[in-house]
């Protein structure tokens, strides 16, 4: 409840998304795997940013805590966004 993730990006920008809808979440018994679905609306301004800028890392702030992801896709979401507009 109440999670933020932040986008960091390669030039030094970051993008902070507040959660919108959310789940109460599932668990796997046999992958011992506890799993949420977060959506995280993006307004015009924030896709504008992410359609220039390479990816650096995720930060998911959560009410425990917080972890921070590295990515390896940098252009995930310039590609994305650009096959979203054909």
């Amino acid at each position: 409840k109440n999670s933020v993730l932040i986008i960091k990006l390669l030039n030094g920008d970051f993008i902070t998304l507040n959660a919108g809808r959310m789940d109460q979440g599932s668990y796997d018994t046999e992958k011992e795997l506890l799993t949420y679905r977060v959506h995280y609306p993006i307004d015009r301004s924030q896709l504008s940013i992410l359609r220039r800028g390479e990816l650096d890392s995720m930060i998911m702030f959560w009410s425990s805590g917080y972890e921070e992801y590295e990515v390896f896709n940098l252009d995930f979401f310039m590609n994305q966004l650009n096959c979203l507009e054909k």
